[in-house]
């Protein structure tokens, strides 16, 4: 090998030997530092584009997970309200059972009705009351309501990734009423009835009005409001159902309901249907045909100076006979008498039966969801499994490279030096 001093090419090489070797080694040096194999691009683009999409489809599938969770906690509190809502049916029916029975007096019966109204009032309340995250939970269809909730328990956009729960109303006034059985109301024979207005509404003098005679006239289809007035004063109202004319003579009212307000003891006004916009803000209409009554509000009452409102919320009631349903409205029952009683008990035995079916649907939505959360938790694990397949370093191998790595560095500036005097025998030649 000739000796020049031009060109040092035994120390070039071994100066790109060592290059090579410090860059490799800070390559190991951030590979053990960040725990992944890929840090950028270049270190492997087609494995860094399949790891990026399976972490999207791990994020994604932890969102779902969070999404079945929420579902499972709705359901949780719906059936926890149903059960509940189940136990106060389990009381009305024996309170029902109890008062069918001959040998308690009408005292003994009004005492049974008073605890019979307080459970259905709770009844009602809890149902109006269920919700999750502002979703009202046992209140489907009425007012707008949606009847079914979709949960999404998938990371595709298709319905497939969706599991519906259909809802159901429990809350205050739901139920079916067989319209079949909707009488007309007759106030011919009771005395103190005065017209006001071409039958806008019926005034009633003091001592002909009473809660009887209203309960009565109605066939007991009648439903129970405390409302207040404008003075913050609570006062009762009551809403009669009635189908066909609202007097045997005279101007037939609409088909729909009747208002009555109590104003003192024995003294108030009932408001015929007739002239709803007189006195109603809301409407109702009554279809014998499709076996469907609809009572919309809010409504306000006004008459003689008293202001009440109260708020229907767009109930929707099926007749019985029409759609194969029996009437399961509470409100429109009582245990006053034998007759009412046994009437009572049929009408909370179809409730039970409607709330028990309910609490099996949601069961076996939860059950769905418990199976996909499984599911999407074992998803999950397996897509962040795969992607660190990919983009996590091997510490065992990038140690044995750092060991490596190290030594030819060392290696290379070693020979480097020695390169670097090679130059200097020519000038021991020359001398």
């Amino acid at each position: 090998m000739a000796i020049t001093i031009g060109m040092n090419i035994a120390a070039l090489s071994a100066q790109r030997r060592l290059a090579d070797a410090s860059s490799d080694l800070s390559r190991t040096f951030e590979r053990l530092s960040s725990g992944q194999r890929i840090n950028r691009a270049s270190d492997d683009a087609a494995g860094l584009a399949i790891a990026d999409s399976l972490r999207v489809d791990s994020r994604l599938y932890g969102t779902a997970v969070r999404n079945v969770s929420d579902g499972i906690s709705l359901i949780a509190i719906a059936t926890g309200t149903l059960g509940q809502q189940g136990s106060m049916l389990e009381r009305l029916l024996e309170l029902s059972e109890q008062s069918a029975n001959g040998t308690f007096s009408s005292a003994q019966r009004t005492t049974m009705q008073r605890e019979y109204a307080a459970l259905i009032s709770e009844f009602g309340r809890l149902g109006d009351s269920a919700s999750f995250n502002g979703i009202d939970l046992l209140l489907g269809g009425r007012g707008g309501r949606s009847s079914q909730l979709a949960l999404q328990a998938g990371i595709r956009g298709a319905s497939s990734s969706q599991i519906n729960l259909a809802t159901s109303d429990t809350g205050t006034l739901s139920g079916n009423i067989d319209l079949d059985q909707l009488k007309t109301a007759d106030w011919n024979g009771i005395g103190g009835i005065s017209v006001q207005d071409n039958f806008d509404y019926i005034a009633f003098a003091a001592g002909n009005l009473t809660r009887s005679t209203i309960f009565s006239a109605f066939q007991d289809q009648v439903f129970a409001f405390t409302v207040t007035d404008g003075s913050g004063q609570e006062r009762e109202a009551l809403v009669g159902l009635q189908y066909g004319s609202f007097f045997d003579a005279g101007t037939p009212a609409s088909i729909g309901f009747h208002v009555f307000l109590k104003k003192e003891e024995g003294e108030g006004y009932v408001s015929s249907s007739s002239n709803v916009s007189s006195y109603l803000n809301g409407s109702s209409s009554l279809n014998a045909q499709t076996g469907k009554l609809q009572l919309s509000g809010p409504l306000e009452f006004a008459v003689d100076g008293e202001n009440l409102s109260f708020d229907f919320r767009g109930l929707t009631f099926f007749s019985g006979a029409d759609t194969g349903r029996a009437s399961s409205s509470l409100e429109l029952t009582g245990i006053e008498s034998v007759s009412r009683a046994l009437d009572a008990m049929s009408v909370v035995r179809t409730r039970l039966s409607e709330i028990s079916g309910l609490i099996g649907s949601f069961g076996a939505v939860e059950s769905r969801l418990s199976t996909s959360l499984s599911l999407l938790q074992g998803a999950r694990e397996t897509s962040l499994a795969a992607e660190g397949r990919i983009r996590d370093a091997d510490i065992t191998s990038e140690s044995a490279r750092l060991v490596a790595k190290q030594i030819l560095q060392q290696a290379g500036a070693a020979v480097l030096s020695q390169a670097n005097q090679q130059p200097a025998l020519a000038l021991q030649l020359l001398s």
